[in-house]
């Protein structure tokens, strides 16, 4: 990891050292804060099966202390286990906040375990930091594609506890998954641009926490459902459109796979991009998975990598099109 983050010439020199777990702080900009006690005590078991910490935690140091780029976890079975010292890779100085975003956003694109909002959150704080930066500066900075970037900003434009609750996913009768968020965000961003009238007269945050408890009630079971809303929305008249939200938010049953009802359906869904949201979310289902052999772990490992090839061909066919 040291060799790429010397490649995308954020960091120099980075060293190896075994530091005090008191030493260690967590870091204020990373946004994710929860961590499922599965994976924890998954992690747990799986550091006294070994007998160490393989895959050293990566920080900078800051003065005397040292602050976590990457290894939450690790750093939290550690003290649970009691261990004293944890290997780390220490880049020797002190990183403005900007690097310390950027830094973050290398080590989890190599890895493709961050959570979709906590990269939408860091992107957010990215652009604050640095508000000059122009789109192509923030491609490069941040390791995003441009689709990524905008399902980032569809996240961001949900109420601060809808993204809470995407953010910890894995809490059981509280998380939500992230997809909704952004197929939610596509869909509206297909209505105001159609019809803006009539999201202004039902009100965008009143529709969203109306398909938010549909979720919640498994009335809606699925993120792509919204992708027939979107389709939908483009070649409606205004009658139909007012008809469509009127029943997303009065009738109780209504789901988006229902505007086929209101408007005969059309030919095509965006199969490419809902093949790439399902490799997304298995990928996060993997790394949530228990691990009690080594061999379940090498399993685990391939099939991370099998999907983050499949996800690498289709972005690019997503950037063809």
């Amino acid at each position: 990891m040291s060799a790429q983050l010397r490649k995308y010439g954020i960091l120099g020199k980075v060293e190896f050292r075994h530091v005090s777990v008191d030493k260690i702080d967590a870091n204020t900009l990373n946004p994710r804060r929860v961590f499922p006690e599965r994976q924890l005590d998954s992690l747990c078991r799986s550091i006294l099966s070994v007998g160490c910490i393989v895959v050293p935690l990566i920080g900078f140091q800051k003065e005397d202390r040292f602050v976590l780029l990457d290894g939450e976890r690790r750093l939290i079975a550690a003290k649970r286990l009691g261990l004293k010292e944890v290997p780390m890779n220490v880049i020797p100085e002190l990183l403005s906040d900007p690097a310390n975003i950027r830094a973050m956003f290398t080590i989890h694109r190599e890895r493709e375990e961050w959570n979709p909002v906590a990269r939408a959150k860091s992107l957010a704080q990215l652009r604050e930091l640095e508000p000059d930066l122009t789109p192509d500066e923030l491609v490069k900075m941040s390791g995003m594609t441009e689709s990524r970037i905008r399902e980032a900003d569809y996240i961001l434009s949900f109420p601060d506890d809808i993204q809470e609750r995407a953010l910890n996913q894995h809490v059981r009768d509280h998380g939500i998954r992230p997809a909704y968020l952004v197929e939610i965000g596509r869909a509206l961003e297909s209505a105001q641009k159609a019809f803006p009238a009539i999201v202004e007269r039902y009100g965008r945050e009143k529709i969203i926490r109306r398909l938010i408890a549909k979720i919640d009630n498994r009335t809606i079971r699925n993120a792509t459902n919204f992708r027939r809303m979107t389709e939908v929305i483009e070649f409606a008249n205004e009658n139909q459109a007012l008809e469509i939200f009127d029943k997303l938010l009065n009738d109780e049953q209504f789901t988006p796979l229902d505007v086929d009802r209101i408007v005969p359906q059309r030919v095509g869904t965006d199969q490419i991009t809902e093949l790439r949201t399902r490799c997304e979310e298995f990928s996060l289902f993997i790394s949530d998975l228990p691990i009690r052999k080594k061999t379940e772990e090498r399993i685990r490992r391939k099939a991370k990598q099998l999907l983050l090839k499949l996800s690498h061909q289709i972005e690019r066919k997503i950037n063809q099109l």
